[in-house]
């Protein structure tokens, strides 16, 4: 593996070589009236990397859509979101042109029913703004979990991270004692090629198997830096405050839901104790229980229930005198 050097913001970072080479062609061919999708996926797994290497992509594209005077500041910070309605809305308030956005699906990800939802509105987003030419980095867990419209359809590059797992014999506990332990290695890259990514979704969508390894990568496997192309500080502030306001909304969705179970419960205990004065009435003005449930509308069986229901209630109270059942 290679590693080059490349400029942003008055530092210096390292990237692949070969990684450098596949988006040099994207940043070329940005100016042909085009957008473009990269996908960084994490082996189905999270905290494995992907952040840190959409970053190093981020910064190197910027780099390089600099020394093409396409853009002079193409990627920083404010460009990084952790929802997708949030970026979908700076982006075209901001209507910046031949920009570089990541979008991290962070908690958004884990539910199924947002999952869905994201995907149709960053469907919907991409096909408003593309004549913008702007690049979109979407870090997700599994390619395999996204639309085929995206996973196919917008997307031109899928790069997979991955662990690489290491047996060592090591003195852990400096006791002079050697244990077989596996070091969990990160920094480790699979890149495909357009043509690749969508065999890849075509086997997985034939098969119904997740697998990373059907299709062999468009270059050997490679390697990404551990570093911080934006102040770690303030991303981490601002990716706290992202999950800070995503816990917000499923916290008022949860009362939310509990407060219309609370009312429905409200509901059907008044309409129990309305049939219940009902029936009292009705049996005391001489009405046979036929007559009650077909002028309540409900059939004998359910009139039974009311009244095994009451019955009960009366039977599990303490009784200091014999209570009459009235109906």
């Amino acid at each position: 593996m290679t590693y080059i050097d490349f400029e942003f913001k008055d530092k210096t970072y390292q990237i692949d070589k070969y990684l450098a080479d596949a988006l040099n062609s994207i940043c070329y061919n940005l100016k042909k009236d085009t957008d473009f999708v990269i996908i960084v996926s994490g082996s189905r797994k999270v905290r494995i990397g992907k952040s840190t290497l959409a970053m190093t992509i981020a910064g190197y594209m910027a780099s390089a859509l600099k020394k093409l005077d396409l853009n002079k500041d193409a990627f920083s910070i404010k460009n990084m979101y952790w929802e997708s309605n949030e970026m979908i809305s700076n982006v075209l308030s901001r209507d910046e042109k031949r920009s570089i956005f990541i979008y991290d699906e962070a908690r958004e990800g884990l539910q199924a029913a947002k999952r869905t939802q994201m995907q149709g509105d960053l469907l919907d987003f991409f096909n408003e703004v593309g004549q913008n030419n702007n690049i979109y980095i979407l870090c997700i867990s599994d390619l395999f979990i996204l639309k085929e419209e995206i996973a196919v359809g917008r997307s031109e590059l899928c790069i997979n991270c991955y662990k690489e797992y290491v047996n060592k014999n090591i003195d852990l506990f400096k006791d002079g004692v050697k244990h077989q332990i596996t070091d969990f290695k990160l920094g480790n890259f699979k890149l495909y090629n357009d043509f690749a990514k969508n065999l890849m979704y075509d086997i997985y969508r034939t098969t119904h198997h997740k697998n990373y390894n059907s299709v062999r990568p468009t270059f050997p496997a490679g390697s990404f830096k551990m570093q911080w192309i934006v102040p770690e500080e303030e991303y981490r502030n601002k990716k706290r405050d992202a999950l800070l306001r995503f816990k917000k909304i499923q916290e008022d969705k949860a009362q939310s839901k509990e407060k219309i179970k609370e009312k429905k419960g409200i509901r059907e205990a008044t309409t129990e104790k309305r049939n219940e004065i009902l029936i009292d009435e009705l049996r005391k003005r001489g009405m046979q229980d036929q007559e009650i449930a077909k002028m309540m509308n409900i059939t004998s069986g359910g009139l039974s229930q009311i009244k095994a229901k009451r019955k009960s209630m009366f039977d599990t109270k303490p009784n200091f005198f014999t209570q009459k059942d009235d109906v």
